[in-house]
């Protein structure tokens, strides 16, 4: 399935209606995908150089491209390609600097915190090296928060049954009642370095992405 998000015209001037091309299961997705591109833009004098494609992953665009060589029989100027990952960052750079930031740094991050903001959940664990299995899976439940743009109130809503310790771990009940304010202080300071984990970077993009243009291509397809 490919939705055009882009709004632009079709080749010839007329207005783009249908946003969706479907394909069925049982046919060959990368050959019926080269053949609508012949069918509407090989031909036009805009070509496909300022075309995007975003895959779940890397491969579909080198079989893409292999397709397009066959049907071209020369040298051409290829679309660009995002996996999604990629086009992600690449959205978020358009409108802030920001480096990819390591897992340990990450976990670090969350320990710090932690000790300041909620010592109950580190006590008995108070070096980092105790913590980190802790640490780690805070960072990952709020790396899976932000990806998925789960709001506060989702998490106040967590709070809630924390609090009266239902069918929760004392331990884990105690964590789950400052995640709000752990999630909170932890974004302040991913912003302060501009080093963002994967799950960051998504709600981040998510945020931005209405200010941002994408004139650098005519149609992006998913």
């Amino acid at each position: 399935m490919l939705p055009d998000l882009s709004g632009h015209l079709e080749p010839g001037g007329s207005e783009t209606v249908n946003k969706v091309v479907t394909c069925g299961l049982n046919e060959d997705f990368i050959g019926k995908l080269a053949d609508f591109l012949e069918e509407n833009f090989l031909k036009s004098p805009s070509g496909i150089n300022r075309l995007a494609f975003v895959f779940e992953g890397k491969r579909p665009a080198l079989f893409l491209q292999r397709a397009l060589s066959e049907k071209m029989q020369k040298s051409f100027f290829a679309p660009h390609f995002f996996t999604i990952d990629k086009f992600v960052r690449y959205t978020l750079g358009k409108k802030t600097p920001f480096i990819e930031m390591p897992k340990m740094e990450c976990w670090y991050i969350i320990y710090s915190i932690a000790r300041d903001i909620a010592p109950g959940i580190i006590k008995g664990r108070e070096k980092f090296s105790q913590f980190l299995p802790w640490a780690r899976e805070i960072a990952n439940f709020i790396d899976l928060l932000d990806s998925e743009n789960v709001a506060l109130d989702s998490l106040k809503n967590i709070q809630a049954a924390a609090n009266i310790g239902y069918q929760i771990p004392e331990s884990i009940n105690m964590a789950l009642k400052n995640i709000v304010a752990i999630r909170q202080a932890y974004h302040k300071l991913l912003v302060d370095k501009k080093s963002f984990p994967e799950g960051f970077t998504y709600l981040s993009a998510a945020r931005a992405v209405k200010e941002l243009n994408f004139d650098d291509f005519d149609r992006v397809f998913f």
